[in-house]
């Protein structure tokens, strides 16, 4: 058997030593407590003196000299960029093998008027992390404030390289701090498809559309539409909202394919999208090249098989009897040519009856000003009509919103069926 170690209670070396024991026992605890307590305090500690009592119950732990920093990082007093760099300094000595706390130590360091140092701190980091994006992109930018260009340019393309959402960061700063043209950055940054859909938002953040859409362009409809889909739509909203419809119209119709699942055409300029209703109307579609209808229950909307001018639909508004308060005005934008003349044209056929009016109005989508407008339909008709309007756009007009609107009043009581077909603007 094996031999056991036993000592006698009764006696007072047993009770000497079992005394002993309990106080490293507890000596240990207390330790161990504090450790725990300082640790998990400066996970959550928003005040820099129960910071520092953190560092004090556990000198040892660098997490404990992390938080202290992070708190003076965040002060506005004079010497809180000195005090973030010490206890940053004492985390990552703490740490050496941990790059994580030889980052903040950098960023201190630099604020506090040591660059050398910071970009010291930077190359140490890059030998614990060689494949970490952050330590490129931050030794880029040490690099870039010390005036040396080419060398924060390579570490960025790296950086790039390992996460793609530096891209366009990189793209504006290239920018600004580059006497070259923007295919000399791109070229610097490794001719990428996300060098490419970076800088093309950058440029269009500039306003300098032209350029943007000859890059946005030259990718692939993949990327475009999967890979830097977020890239576009920040593009798509920029220009929607400089009111560039030609660029818009660009953007989409680049490739020349037809677009979406349905065989809908892209948009064009000088043209509708969908003229003739003949592909779905999706009304959760926000692009304005589409027909837009407000979500509604008056007057109904859809369209409809039985009564067409050509092709194999036509839309159908139903006003139930009495209504007129409510109305879901349908419109779409139409990207058209600057200073020319147009032709608006659209086919109806009306079983209404109002106290009011309807007719199509072509708006200037730049300035807002009405450029023509149909005559009225405020009665039934014998069978399909055709209306017109002739309008001239102005030197700034990009875009036309052509739209339904009620003439006359508001509130006007409108019963009955309308239906429309084969809308067009033709240049003159």
């Amino acid at each position: 058997m094996p031999s056991q170690i036993s000592f006698e209670l009764k006696t007072l070396p047993g009770r000497i030593l079992l005394l002993l024991f309990a106080v490293v026992l507890l000596a240990a605890l207390v330790i161990v407590l504090r450790w725990c307590v300082a640790d998990s305090a400066a996970m959550r500690v928003e005040d820099k003196e129960i910071a520092k009592l953190a560092t004090v119950w556990a000198p040892d732990d660098s997490q404990t000299h992390y938080a202290l920093g992070v708190l003076y990082e965040k002060g506005f007093l004079p010497e809180d960029a000195a005090n973030a760099a010490q206890a940053y300094e004492r985390a990552a000595a703490l740490s050496p093998s941990d790059y994580r706390y030889w980052l903040p130590l950098a960023r201190a360091r630099e604020h506090s008027g040591d660059t050398p140092g910071a970009e010291k701190a930077l190359r140490h980091a890059l030998t614990l992390a060689p494949n970490y994006a952050q330590v490129h992109w931050a030794l880029g930018n040490v690099l870039l404030r010390e005036g040396r260009t080419e060398e924060a340019f390579a570490e960025m393309r790296r950086a790039i390289e390992g996460n793609a959402a530096f891209a366009v960061t990189a793209a504006g700063t290239a920018l600004q701090f580059s006497d070259e043209g923007y295919l000399a950055v791109l070229e610097k940054f490794g001719n990428t498809p996300a060098m490419k859909a970076a800088l093309a938002l950058t440029l269009a953040r500039q306003k300098k559309f032209d350029e943007s859409l000859a890059l946005w362009n030259s990718l692939s409809e993949a990327e475009k539409n999967i890979s830097f889909k977020e890239n576009g739509d920040q593009l798509s909203g920029l220009l929607l909202k400089e009111k560039k419809f030609r660029h818009l119209v660009q953007m989409h119709s680049a490739s020349g394919e037809k677009g979406g699942e349905n065989g809908a055409a892209r948009p064009a300029v000088g043209a509708f999208t969908n003229p003739g209703f003949e592909t779905p109307i999706d009304i959760a579609d926000p692009s304005p090249f589409n027909w837009q209808i407000p979500v509604g229950a008056q007057p109904a909307i859809g369209v409809d098989d039985k009564q067409r001018h050509s092709g194999s639909f036509s839309l159908v508004m139903i006003f139930a009897k009495g209504s007129g308060k409510d109305f879901r005005q349908i419109y779409q934008v139409v990207a058209v040519d600057s200073g020319a003349s147009y032709r608006f044209r659209v086919f109806i056929q009306s079983q209404i009856k109002t106290t009011g009016a309807l007719r199509w109005e072509i708006v200037d989508a730049n300035s807002g000003e009405v450029l023509g407008a149909t005559k009225d339909i405020s009665a039934e008709s014998t069978g399909w009509e055709e209306l017109n309007a002739d309008l001239k756009t102005s030197a700034q007009t990009e875009g036309l919103i052509v739209r339904l609107v009620r003439n006359g009043c508001q509130n006007c009581s409108i019963e009955g069926k309308i239906w429309f077909d084969d809308l067009s603007i033709e240049k003159r």
